[in-house]
Parts: structure tokens; sequence; C-alpha cells
């Protein structure tokens, strides 16, 4: 499936305010609140969808839609003014990654399925990772700490 940027901003833009199919209750935001980087950051994430098999030689698998999809309403609940975008990047095993690095701090969230994510956080010489499961409070404070 090959989708363009503009359909895909259009898109995003809809499935930040929907519902999901599983009927799990997520916060819905409305376009007009989106900071104007987080079109950029679903064009980023529309040119992964057309990386195939093997994208990286190393055997990955394709981006699932779905899990560029779920990252991106991460990314529409924790990016405002005054604070870092994040960057994203395609994982081997068909998600994303959500990245922020400053010289004293790591936060690296990966979307794994539906609601479940890996976190990776280090604070000067503190380090920790857990998984997340559907509650996205800590992720959304822990993504707090980059200001620009």
């Amino acid at each position: 499936m090959y989708i363009d940027e503009a359909e895909t901003v259009q898109l995003s833009r809809g499935y930040v305010e929907e519902r999901r199919e599983d009927d799990r209750t997520v916060p819905l935001l409305s376009a007009a609140h989106l900071d104007p980087r987080f079109d950029e950051l679903v064009a980023k994430c529309a040119r992964f969808l057309n990386l195939g098999e093997n994208w990286n030689s190393y055997r990955s698998r394709t981006i699932d839609q779905n899990l560029v999809e779920e990252g991106l309403r991460l990314v529409a609940m924790v990016l405002m003014p005054g604070r870092r975008s994040p960057s994203i990047v395609p994982t081997a095993v068909g998600g994303v990654q959500l990245e922020w690095h400053t010289a004293d701090e790591d936060l690296e969230i990966e979307v794994r399925a539906l609601g479940k994510y890996r976190v990776y956080h280090r604070k000067g010489e503190q380090e920790e990772e857990f998984d997340v499961r559907d509650d996205l409070s800590k992720l959304v404070s822990l993504s707090r700490a980059f200001s620009e």
C-alpha cells in the first residue's frame, strides 16, 4: 500500500479524533490543537509505510500502519509548544520508536503493539527499562522533561 503524504496527513488528523476499533478508551484530540510539527512527523511516517520486507538488509519486517498510527497518537498527546519534537524511526520488527535525546537524558519509546510500549529512560547515571500497557500517563510525564 502506498499512501501519499497529503493523504496521510488527512488520515492522521482523522484517526487522532476517532475511537479505536477495539473499544479501548483513548484520549481524543481536536486537530485544531495539534502542533504544526505534527504534520512533518506524519509525512516522515508515511515514508516508512513504503519500506518493504528486509528494508534494512537484516530481515526486517514491513512497517505496520497500525503501529505507525499508534505512535502518532502518542506524539499528538505529548507534542506541545516549548517541548522538543521526538525523532521517529522505524524498527526492524515493523513498528516505530519515538526518541528524545539530550546530553544528560534519553527517552526511547518503542511501539510494540497497540497499547504496548517498551521504554528506555536514562537521566544522568540512572537508567531504567520497563513495559507500559495502555496507561500512557508515565510516558507523557517523562516526555515533559524535554523542553526546547
